[in-house]
């Protein structure tokens, strides 16, 4: 899914072969790629061409704007067992970025005190130098801390208030008949929310 190579992977050379800790490591990876959910957002004041041609893809294509707070609100309101909201660190393996926002509920153990586990996690928040213009914060969750083998679901869905889009931005290569579908769709689903063509739209 991921084109960095790199990305998601686990300073396990660290360890030697026969310490405690990779023991069952296999598992705990195994477990992480059933059970983990991650959203990925752009954190910038600016836009950005890369992001539009990358992201974007086609040139009918939106960028909408939440605020961080809407994020954790949902977490809290979703049956989870524990959630995180960081920036991607662009350094090296140890040094990962502290959470802008951390979940566990009323506090208790989860899965990430064990410390193999909390390096399966972390790692979720680590990507190669070269994508450092993505500026991307990701919220990262899971909805078991136990080890389940299977996941029949391929995503999960956090409740999400219309209110909490603050604005969408249109593609600066889009057409002018996408402008219209985009401010009919508004309209039509009544989305209290301002609508803005690119800054790097010709038009």
């Amino acid at each position: 899914m991921f084109q960095d190579p790199y990305e998601g992977t686990i300073g396990i050379d660290k360890y030697d072969e026969n310490d405690e800790y990779c023991e069952n490591i296999d598992s705990k990876i195994s477990w992480a790629k059933e059970w983990v959910y991650v959203s990925c957002w752009h954190s910038s004041y600016s836009e950005s061409f890369a992001m539009w041609k990358i992201y974007g893809m086609h040139n009918e294509s939106i960028a909408i704007t939440i605020d961080s707070s809407a994020l954790e609100e949902s977490i809290t309101k979703f049956g989870i067992s524990f959630a995180q909201i960081k920036h991607v660190g662009y350094r090296y393996v140890d040094e990962y970025p502290k959470p802008l926002f951390e979940y566990k509920p009323n506090n208790r153990n989860t899965i990430l005190d064990d410390d193999i586990y909390s390096q399966v996690f972390d790692a979720l928040f680590k990507k190669h130098d070269g994508y450092s213009y993505e500026k991307e914060i990701r919220l990262v969750l899971s909805q078991s801390d136990v080890e389940h083998d299977i996941n029949s679901e391929p995503g999960i869905y956090l409740p999400f208030e219309k209110n909490h889009i603050k604005k969408i931005t249109i593609s600066p290569m889009a057409k002018e008949w996408f402008h219209d579908v985009v401010y009919s769709i508004v309209i039509r689903y009544k989305l209290n929310t301002k609508i803005y063509s690119s800054t790097l739209s010709s038009e």
